[in-house]
């Protein structure tokens, strides 16, 4: 016990003594009307309320995976899922609170509880349409990682304007394709000098376009590019290799030789 550290070990004891008197409270505080329906596995009876809310999505958010884990593997391993999982974090959750609170309306006038009951009542198009959409999105993010972890080449703001160029064409070409039976999100495919082109890919060459004309142009306007502390040779170092050992007869032969 000489490498225990008393006041970290005391903080998580006290801690987890809390976490568990208020859990047995809370199962006493409010009985469940009927354990069959799935709000209340889900939803808590639909009595979270706003501050109970608020932690829940601060808890979600500010995970340990996210800003303890998954750094600590980047810094000790060098491991690529920091370049996921924290960007990924940042990105996604101001974009899913600008359209969650309407979600949550609209789950409440139609009583749905989970994410199924909700595909399940919007039409079946538009629902498959939103991840194909999605899909469009996704393939903006390609060239700004991978071109800023394996080149040092492009200027970071002219793959910042990239990214933000192909979101723009693709979102807006894909809202302006239509069938006869549905105006808007129809699809993810459109007409592009006279051939069909799936959207991903025409705002995806738009995205490397941008940012390869504006890199010449930041280049060329010595626009700064910011501090890069990643040095050029780290960009392709290998671990070194472990010495090899040696067989267990050599080193019984020394020591015995030690001996005589």
């Amino acid at each position: 016990m000489s490498n225990v550290n008393w006041v970290t070990f005391t903080i998580v004891l006290a801690l987890f003594c809390v976490v568990t008197l208020v859990g047995f409270a809370a199962a006493r505080w409010r009985r469940a009307e009927n354990m069959m329906h799935l709000h209340e596995w889900g939803l808590g009876g639909r009595n979270f309320g706003t501050f109970i809310a608020w932690f829940l999505l601060g808890g979600d958010l500010y995970t340990a995976y996210t800003f303890i884990a998954v750094p600590a593997a980047v810094f000790g391993a060098g491991a690529v899922t920091g370049f996921f999982a924290v960007s990924y974090t940042i990105i996604v959750f101001p974009i899913a609170l600008i359209f969650l609170p309407r979600l949550w309306s609209i789950a409440r006038t139609h009583s749905y509880v989970t994410s199924a009951d909700f595909i399940r009542g919007v039409p079946k198009t538009f629902s498959i349409n939103l991840q194909l959409l999605g899909g469009i999105w996704i393939l903006q993010v390609f060239p700004p990682i991978v071109f800023g972890l394996f080149t040092r080449w492009f200027h970071r703001w002219a793959l910042l304007a990239g990214w933000l160029a192909g979101m723009i064409f693709g979102t807006i070409a894909a809202y302006k394709v239509a069938t006869p039976t549905t105006s808007h999100w129809a699809g993810s495919v459109d007409i592009e000098f006279g051939h069909t082109v799936y959207i991903g890919l025409s705002a995806i060459i738009l995205n490397i376009a941008v940012a390869v004309i504006l890199t010449l142009v930041f280049k060329a306007a010595r626009v700064p590019e910011g501090a890069d502390e990643t040095l050029p040779h780290q960009y392709t170092a290998d671990p070194a290799e472990a010495p090899a050992r040696a067989p267990a007869t050599v080193g019984l032969g020394a020591a015995g030789a030690a001996g005589d």
